[in-house]
């Protein structure tokens, strides 16, 4: 009877480490093809990047004209809080 349950022991661990192999195989496989993919899967944004650039000439004006938006916009917004809250202590101060 031990000797039954001996050999269905080792034939489970032989074919559990089979499977193991098996499996670690089509892993090995799929990574090897994943990995033969990455150069390009890398450059891809980078492609995608320089195709929706397009003229470089126009991102160059838009980069340069940006830093005098965003003080012009930052000064309006600005003023217009500031007289906002002039405007309120002024109604407080008559209440």
């Amino acid at each position: 009877m031990w000797a039954f349950c001996a050999a269905a022991v080792s034939f489970v661990l032989v074919e559990a480490t089979a499977g193991v192999e098996y499996v670690g195989a089509g892993l090995q496989h799929s990574l090897t093809t994943v990995l033969a993919w990455m150069p390009e899967l890398s450059l891809l944004p980078l492609q995608l990047a320089v195709q929706s650039m397009g003229n470089w000439g126009t991102w160059e004006f838009l980069l340069s004209a940006l830093p005098l938006v965003l003080v012009s916009l930052l000064l309006v917004v600005g003023t217009t809080i500031s007289r906002q809250s002039r405007q309120l202590q002024r109604q407080r101060a008559r209440h």
